[in-house]
């Protein structure tokens, strides 16, 4: 598998509950793709994130 697939096999989740917006499936599919000291970088407002919580509580909630 090239790493492109591997890379949308892995996210797959997290997109699917975002499609329908399923707020909790959504947390749940983001923390378990991103590690709990990944840093999420953004443009203004929101610049750097630390964290899928931070991103999640900031960017998306």
């Amino acid at each position: 598998m090239d790493a492109a697939t591997a890379a949308k096999d892995l996210i797959a989740p997290y997109r699917a509950a975002l499609y329908d917006f399923d707020a909790s499936g959504a947390r749940a599919a983001l923390d378990r793709i991103a590690a709990p000291d990944a840093v999420f970088r953004h443009c203004y407002p929101f610049d750097t994130l630390d964290g899928p919580e931070a991103f999640w509580d900031t960017a998306l909630a």
